[in-house]
């Protein structure tokens, strides 16, 4: 595949992960879920999520979990500096 080939693959992708958290997001309002109805509906959802993209993951590498486990480490520790930077912002 070519670099605009990629492109486009990646821009339909993130299309449809917008369009499934868009519906997710209308289906809090629809239901009329607040406070701790919400944050159940968002955990169950985002394990959901999770294990099927994980799950996704597998199937299309072979069962690579190795490379499976430095994606996941390196998104938590992405989200670890994100959160300690904005701390910080906030304490200054």
């Amino acid at each position: 595949m070519n670099k605009a080939e990629v492109e486009v693959i990646k821009t339909e992708a993130e299309m449809v992960v917008r369009e499934n958290c868009s519906r997710l997001i209308k289906t809090l309002s629809e239901f009329g879920y607040a406070g701790a109805q919400c944050d159940a509906f968002v955990q169950i959802a985002s394990s959901h999520l999770l294990g099927g993209s994980l799950d996704l993951w597998l199937e299309v590498h072979g069962g690579d979990t190795d490379t499976l486990a430095r994606f996941v480490c390196a998104r938590i520790e992405a989200k670890k500096k994100r959160d300690a930077t904005e701390k910080r912002r906030k304490s200054h």
